[in-house]
């Protein structure tokens, strides 16, 4: 589960916002604590008189800036956009690669989250206090009504600069540090906590690069600090006085949620340098993000003083590798991966994009076809669900199975076995794969063109391609009850409008099943957006503990459709189908789910790997894939490990493959028949 979550990208769209119309300084003065030290009052004062001047500020009715942003260690980046007025008005637009576009604004009433993630939402309670503060026009002048307090506490370095650290109280109650160059009268940055939909998190800002833009004076680089992740938004553009007041209405989608009251060190070879490099990059990173400081017991200080010398000691840049897989897997979680940048002996890459028409999973030590694409190549060429795989190519399905090994969980195993078969599947478009199967007939050879998938495709920073679909269709239970059978094979942005229109179709179906067999997961915040459309009031789907946070995954209630028509979730039964390779974000839906009583889940214990993970790229070029956050339901269950165990366990029958029988789908399509809620 990759966190490009909902409460950091609130979190960022809206300080961004609030710190714009501010003119980047907040309160109004208190003496200070210490005689040699400043007050907040002439702090302020000073930082009025460096950007322009107290009457330029009063003059000013509106702004609207634009630039760019990025997550660097993540290789994200976007466009942002932002609008402020008067007295309290502010909204950001942000275009993210790979995440969608999303936006927060505040009218002076309404505060909203248009979050491609999550869905749209209306913001309440401490959220909107916060968003209320930082949407201020005025606050760079200290009015009454928004600051209680500033007191200047210490003389110190902030961002390599001396400074004054000062304490601002708001009238709100909120509290923020707030830093000024000792010397320029700038504001540095800021810090406190921030008040996001997943819960409070620390937040650190930082200013950079003072210079005029037109009359006014603003930092050029503004770099937000949470969660051991950093994103920077660079200026390029400021407008003043140029905005109309209709500019900061809600969007016509908000509109529609409001109108149904649903708010709520030696000299060595270049490789050998990145490869230490990347050893102590990737150390030091989990060392400061991994969620418990206690490591579980291990000392990692100690592994990493183990298995350094195997890295300077490495006779290539694969050998040099080999000591950061162990250091991973000392860890024992999930989430922990090293994506090699460069081919190795034991991942050869294949070129091309395309791929054969086909999915298989692995049955004791078979490799059998689980679904063929409908009308693909390989349908028509003969590919069949049933069929064992004996050879791709010249790759015979032994070298798909590594020795076992004592302990492996036969889950890990078989995700592992299904990567190197799909890698044996893909190749050049239009080139073809000569497949070796059994079935009932025998042995033969299928020759079969390959193709590229059909569906978007999404680049989310670093990470592999992703190429999203998303099923629908209707079905009936053996005693005719209409239901609707809805799968998605990622969670990235592109399958929400697609989910929801689904359930839309089938909103008064007798059953909605949701497929999620083989689904490894995404973005984690997106099971609060899918999950809003089963539940009318905001549950509490989890918590994810990080280093410093404890954040809650929530239902956001759908009460509309993407296009503004109003509704009510759907609230019949509800069946999730699962399998080995069902993986982190799925299993978090699915677990959630199933704790609360909201679904019944069918098929075989998933994968168990439901951390919350981020990705940093190394020094040598490989990307890494590290733990941020623990994941546990509502009702307290860890899903990693075990997975998600189902409710009704349906083993992979080869005799039902071959005989086209969907028996897990059957199995849910029989229980909502005997289920006490269909009517």
């Amino acid at each position: 589960m990759v966190t490009r979550s909902h409460g950091r990208l609130t979190r960022r769209i809206r300080a961004l916002a609030g710190f714009l119309a501010l003119g980047g300084a907040w309160g109004a003065g208190a003496s200070a604590r210490e005689q040699d030290l400043p007050s907040g009052a002439s702090l302020v004062a000073k930082h009025l008189a460096a950007i322009g001047g107290a009457d330029l500020v009063r003059a000013t009715t509106s702004l609207r800036a634009t630039g760019v942003t990025e997550l660097p260690a993540q290789n994200i980046r976007g466009t942002f956009e932002v609008l402020a007025g008067r007295p309290a008005k502010a909204i950001l637009r942000l275009e993210l690669g790979g995440i969608g576009k999303a936006e927060s604004g505040y009218n002076g009433t309404v505060g909203w989250m248009l979050d491609p993630m999550v869905g749209p939402s209306i913001v309440t309670g401490p959220q909107l206090d916060e968003m209320r503060n930082d949407a201020h026009f005025d606050a760079v002048l200290h009015p009454p009504d928004l600051v209680k307090s500033i007191t200047t506490i210490a003389r110190v370095e902030f961002d390599g600069r001396p400074a004054f650290k000062t304490h601002v109280v708001f009238v709100s109650g909120q509290t923020r540090d707030q830093f000024f160059d000792a010397e320029r009268g700038y504001l540095l940055g800021f810090s406190g906590d921030s008040q996001t939909p997943m819960g409070v998190v620390p937040t650190t800002v930082t200013l950079r690069d003072y210079k005029a833009f037109g009359a006014m004076t603003h930092p050029a680089r503004l770099i937000q600090a949470a969660m051991g992740v950093e994103q920077h938004f660079i200026f390029e553009t400021y407008e003043y006085n140029t905005l109309k007041p209709e500019v900061f209405d809600p969007p016509a989608i908000i509109r529609a949620i409001m109108k149904t009251d649903a708010a709520p060190a030696q000299p060595v070879e270049p490789w050998r340098a990145e490869a230490v490099a990347s050893f102590d990059e990737a150390w030091t990173t989990i060392n400061d993000s991994f969620f418990d400081p206690g490591f579980g017991g291990l000392n990692w200080a100690a592994v990493r003083d183990e298995l350094r010398p195997r890295v300077l000691s490495a006779t290539s840049p694969e050998d040099s590798r080999r000591p950061i897989h162990e250091m991973l897997a000392r860890l024992k979680r999930s989430h922990f991966v090293l994506m090699t940048s460069t081919a190795t002996s034991d991942d050869p890459p294949r070129a091309g994009g395309a791929t054969v028409g086909v999915d298989v999973r692995v049955l004791k030590d078979d490799v059998v076809i689980t679904r063929v694409t409908a009308g693909s190549a390989a349908a028509n060429a003969g590919l069949a669900a049933g069929q064992v795989l004996l050879a791709i190519d010249d790759e015979a399905a032994s070298k798909w199975f590594r020795p076992q090994v004592s302990g492996v969980d036969p889950r890990t195993r078989a995700l592992d076995v299904w990567r190197r078969v799909q890698r044996s599947l893909s190749g050049a478009p239009g080139s073809t794969a000569t497949v070796r199967v059994s079935d009932d007939r025998g042995e033969r050879v299928i020759k079969v063109s390959r193709s590229v998938e059909p569906g978007e495709r999404v680049v989310l920073g670093d990470l592999p391609l992703f190429v999203t679909a998303v099923t629908e269709r209707a079905a009936e239970t053996p005693a005719g009850r209409p239901v609707g059978v809805i799968g998605f094979n990622v969670w990235m942005t592109p399958v929400n409008d697609p989910v929801a229109r689904a359930v839309n179709r089938f909103r008064s179906a007798k059953g909605i099943v949701i497929d999620l067999r083989g689904n490894p997961g995404g973005l984690a915040a997106m099971i609060s957006g899918v999950a809003g459309h089963l539940f009318t009031t905001p549950e509490v789907l989890g918590h994810m503990k990080t280093r410093s946070s404890d954040l809650v995954f929530r239902a956001n209630p759908r009460m509309v459709t993407p296009e503004g028509v109003p509704v009510v979730p759907y609230g019949g039964p509800v069946a999730i189908l699962v399998d080995e390779l069902t993986a982190s974000a799925s299993e978090c839906f699915a677990g959630a789910l199933q704790s609360l009583g909201r679904a019944r889940v069918f098929g075989r214990q998933t994968l168990g790997q439901a951390l919350p993970a981020s990705t940093r790229r190394l020094p040598n070029g490989d990307l890494l894939m590290y733990v941020v956050g623990d994941f546990v339901t509502a009702t307290g269950r860890r899903l990693e490990g075990e997975g998600v165990v189902p409710d009704q366990v349906v083993p992979l029958s080869l005799q039902a493959l071959r005989a086209g029988r969907d028996a897990t789908l059957e199995a849910a399509l029989r229980w909502f028949d005997s289920s006490a809620d269909v009517n």
